[in-house]
């Protein structure tokens, strides 16, 4: 019987041969090397657990590094960044898509009037000591399940609980009520390793036919606020009206008395003047005669003959004249003997030294 042909592919066949070694030897050392190394994202913190002996160890191992295990030894991933529980009834996209975010159930509130509602609220929070809360509630997300979202819930239920539905209309208290929670939850959730950042209330709902209730008891006390601020606006603008009628009059009464006191001194101002210049033109006028006086004084007293013999001849100078007299020894006048023209106008002195 003659021997099978050889096969088409036996280069083929003799290289995955050659191959196969080293396939195998590669997988090997894969298997080898993840079971002895192991990586911590930088998002993370890694806890060693051994299987043989030690258990948890207490050491956080830091994100973004390669740890080395070896046999028996599993390295359990935290996240460390910032978490978020949601609760609310509906799963948002964030939730969906995000596993920092957990999502839950809507809280349902009691409150301090028997009244029955609910609210949508975001928790954030951060793992603070990795090892205290692996030892408490394992590895995982379990510690969400065991410890954020019942001791949240329990914190705002009972500070919530405390409001009247109609107070998470007002700010202020429902805020109030809010740190009040945070506040609650923090020792809670500290004592397990996990710090609470933040509490945040989305939304607020009522029974429907409460909701009505409460709609309409607002738009009644909104019309009365409304008639009780018209009512302190009329009031406001009749003080205003009394004010600016009792401001004007008080202008009147000022600018009246103002002018008076302006014609006043004005008066007073032209009556200084008038008598200031009575005083004056009284004492030009006193002056003037007391100069007069003493002009007619100095004319009486000697050489006053002298000053009137001058004061002709000044009127004579420039002219040649001859006076013709009727008295006299001679009988004639002649100008320009000095001596006879003071004799004729009365100076018994001559005129020649």
């Amino acid at each position: 019987m003659a021997p099978p042909p050889p096969p088409k592919n036996s280069k083929l066949a003799r290289l995955l041969k050659r191959l196969l070694p080293l396939a195998v030897v590669g997988l090997v050392v894969l298997a080898a090397f993840s079971s002895t190394y192991d990586y911590v994202a930088p998002s993370e913190v890694g806890i060693k657990q051994s299987k043989y002996g030690g258990g948890i160890a207490p050491e956080v191992l830091r994100g973004g590094e390669w740890y080395l295990t070896g046999p028996g030894v599993t390295i359990h991933r935290f996240p460390s960044t910032l978490q978020a529980v949601e609760f609310a009834s509906a799963t948002s996209e964030t939730s969906k898509k995000n596993e920092n975010v957990r999502g839950s159930g809507r809280i349902e509130i009691d409150t301090s009037d028997g009244s029955k509602m609910h609210a949508d609220v975001t928790v954030l929070y951060r793992i603070q000591d990795a090892h205290l809360v692996m030892k408490k509630f394992g590895p995982g997300r379990t510690f969400e399940t065991n410890a954020v979202v019942p001791r949240a819930q329990a914190a705002l239920k009972e500070n919530l609980g405390r409001l009247l539905a109609e107070d998470f209309y007002n700010e202020v208290l429902r805020q109030k009520q809010t740190v009040a929670a945070l506040e609650a939850m923090k020792p809670a959730l500290l004592a397990v390793g996990i710090q609470v950042e933040h509490v945040l209330i989305r939304q607020y709902y009522y029974n429907p036919e409460y909701q009505r209730q409460i709609e309409q008891r607002k738009v009644q006390d909104q019309l009365v606020f409304t008639q009780n601020s018209r009512a302190e606006s009329s009031k406001e603008d009749a003080r205003r009206r009394k004010i600016v009628a009792e401001g004007e009059a008080r202008v009147g009464v000022e600018t009246r008395r103002g002018e008076a006191e302006i014609t006043g001194i004005r008066a007073e101002a032209d009556l200084y003047a008038r008598k200031k210049r009575a005083e004056g033109d009284l004492l030009v006028t006193l002056a003037t005669a007391k100069g007069t006086e003493l002009e007619n004084t100095s004319y009486e007293g000697q050489g006053s003959e002298n000053m009137v013999a001058e004061q002709m001849a000044g009127v004579l100078r420039g002219m040649n004249p001859i006076i013709l007299s009727d008295t006299g020894k001679t009988g004639s006048f002649n100008p320009l003997d000095l001596d006879a023209v003071m004799k004729m106008f009365g100076s018994n002195k001559g005129g020649t030294p």
